[in-house]
């Protein structure tokens, strides 16, 4: 059986960046409740938002 959202997951791994800060900085929101969001399949404009957050939040990890 495969987790929902895995792309998301996977993309946020691989660019270094943790579902805590995706949910700061997308939502506001705390880790848990992005998880709670997580466990059904988000829609793809969510997925979209999340992304330009992840890469957002890459390349400023990038400048560090």
């Amino acid at each position: 059986m495969s987790r929902k959202n895995e792309d998301i997951r996977a993309e946020a791994k691989m660019a270094g960046v943790t579902l805590w800060q995706i949910a700061e900085r997308w939502k506001g929101v705390s880790e848990q409740t992005i998880i709670r969001w997580m466990r059904h399949e988000l829609t793809p404009a969510q997925k979209d938002e999340i992304r330009q957050v992840i890469e957002q939040i890459k390349q400023e990890n990038a400048d560090e």
